[in-house]
C-alpha cells in the first residue's frame, strides 16, 4: 500500500500554495511533514484525503488515482487539524456512527470500537457528550476516528495538539501500533514529536518540498565543506566515493559548496572523501556530524523565513 502526490498544485485565490508537489509514502513508512507556517502542511493532507481537489496532478492510493477510484478513500483514516466531532452525540455513540460511515459490518464494530477505545484511552469518557469535553480529549476523539477500522493510509494532522505529556505518550503508542502495515504521514509544528515518531521527514517551505532527511542515520553522515568545483561536479564527486550511501547538499555561502555525506554501513567514508577531494579542490572541512531535528529543520530553510515547523 502507499499514497502518492505527484505534481501537484493548489491555488487559493491568486496565491500559489503548492507548487509542483511530488511524494510517496510506502506502507511501513512513518513520514514527518514539517515547515513553517503557511508553508502547506495542511493543505497537503486535506488533498492526500481527498478533502481538496488539487488544481493540478495527481493522488494515488496503491497505484490508482482518487478521483477514477473514490473507494479507495475508505481505506484512508484522516485526523485534520480541527477534529470533525458532532458536539451534540455522546462519544460512542460518535464512534458507532463512524464505524457505519466506514462500512464495517456488524460483527467487526465491537472489537474495533473496544480496540480504538483502549488506545486512545476513551473508556471513561464514553458515555460523555462530545460538547462537554476538553481540546485534549476531544483531540483522543478525533484520533480515534481516524485510527477506526485499520485504515491503510493514515494521515494526521497535529495528532498531538492539546494533550497532556502522559496523553502524548499514549497517543503515540496508537500511532505505531499497527504502523508497519500501513503509510502515515504526520504534520506536526512540534519538532520532538517528529524525531519520536518519524523514521524519516520531509520539509516544506512556499509550498514546495525543499528538504527530506532520514532520521537516525547522524553516526555515520559527514559534513563535507569544500570550494574550486561547480555543484553539480562537486556532488559527482561525491556520489562516486566509494562506501558514499547518499549525498545531499546544504545551504552554503558561495563560492564554498557543503554536503551531507551518509556511509553505508561498515564503511569508513572520511578518509576516501579527503583524498578524493584533495585531488579536485580544496576541502575547507570534513567532519562527522550528529545533528537534532530542529538543525536540521533550520539548516533546510532559506533565511527570513524561520516562522516555526
Amino acid at each position: 500500500m502507499s499514497l502518492e502526490l505527484a505534481g501537484v498544485e493548489k491555488y487559493y485565490g491568486r496565491e500559489h500554495v503548492l507548487r509542483d508537489l511530488s511524494l510517496r509514502v510506502c506502507s511501513g513508512e512513518l513520514v514527518g511533514l514539517l515547515g513553517p507556517n503557511g508553508s502547506g502542511k495542511t493543505t497537503t493532507l486535506r488533498i492526500a484525503a481527498g478533502f481538496l481537489a488539487p488544481d493540478r496532478g495527481t493522488v494515488r492510493i496503491a497505484g490508482e488515482t482518487l478521483a477514477d477510484h473514490p473507494e479507495r478513500s475508505a481505506q484512508i483514516g484522516y485526523l485534520p487539524e480541527r477534529p470533525p466531532l458532532y458536539d451534540a452525540l455522546r462519544v460512542d455513540q460518535f464512534l458507532r456512527f463512524v464505524a457505519t460511515a466506514k462500512r464495517l459490518s456488524r460483527s467487526e464494530r465491537p472489537p474495533q470500537l473496544a480496540k480504538v477505545v483502549e488506545a486512545c484511552d476513551l473508556g471513561a469518557l464514553r458515555h460523555k457528550r462530545i460538547a462537554r469535553l476538553s481540546k485534549g480529549q476531544r483531540q483522543r476523539v478525533g484520533l480515534a476516528q481516524a485510527l477506526l477500522a485499520d485504515p491503510q493510509v493514515l494521515l494526521l494532522d497535529e495528532a498531538t495538539s492539546g494533550l497532556d505529556p502522559v496523553q502524548i505518550h499514549d497517543a503515540r503508542h496508537a500511532i505505531r501500533d499497527g504502523s508497519e502495515k500501513r503509510a502515515t504521514l504526520f504534520s506536526t509544528h512540534l519538532l520532538p514529536e517528529a524525531a519520536a515518531l518519524c523514521s524519516k521527514v520531509w520539509i516544506l517551505q512556499r509550498g514546495r518540498l525543499v528538504a527530506s532527511h532520514e532520521l537516525g542515520i547522524a553516526s555515520n553522515a559527514l559534513v563535507v565543506r569544500l570550494r574550486g568545483l561547480e555543484r553539480a561536479a562537486a556532488a559527482e564527486l561525491l556520489r562516486e566515493t566509494p562506501g558514499a550511501s547518499r549525498v545531499e547538499e546544504e545551504r552554503c555561502t558561495p563560492p564554498e559548496l557543503q554536503f551531507l555525506c551518509v556511509a553505508r554501513a561498515g564503511a569508513d567514508l572520511a578518509p576516501a572523501i579527503a583524498a578524493r577531494v584533495t585531488e579536485a579542490a580544496q576541502l575547507l572541512e570534513l567532519r562527522p556530524v550528529k545533528r537534532t531535528l530542529d538543525e536540521l529543520f533550520l539548516q533546510s530553510l532559506e533565511p527570513g523565513d524561520r516562522g516555526g515547523a
